[in-house]
């Protein structure tokens, strides 16, 4: 079983990269631009990793 892992970043290019990265690494991951994306995906969908972003717009990494 792969492990879940969402990766939440407003910037487009370190969320790309760091998935990519961990897709080649055999990783199930996901992705959003917000925190109130992320929440959204957390509704239908359960991760054992997230890895967010601490300063997006209205909800922190930190907050989320």
């Amino acid at each position: 079983m792969k492990l879940r892992i969402l990766i939440v970043d407003d910037e487009a290019n370190q969320r790309d990269m760091l998935a990519g990265f961990l897709r080649k690494h055999d990783f199930d991951v996901s992705t959003a631009r917000s925190a109130e994306e992320a929440l959204k995906l957390l509704e239908s969908k359960s991760f054992e990793i997230g890895c967010f972003d601490m300063r997006m717009g209205e909800l922190t990494g930190l907050q989320l």
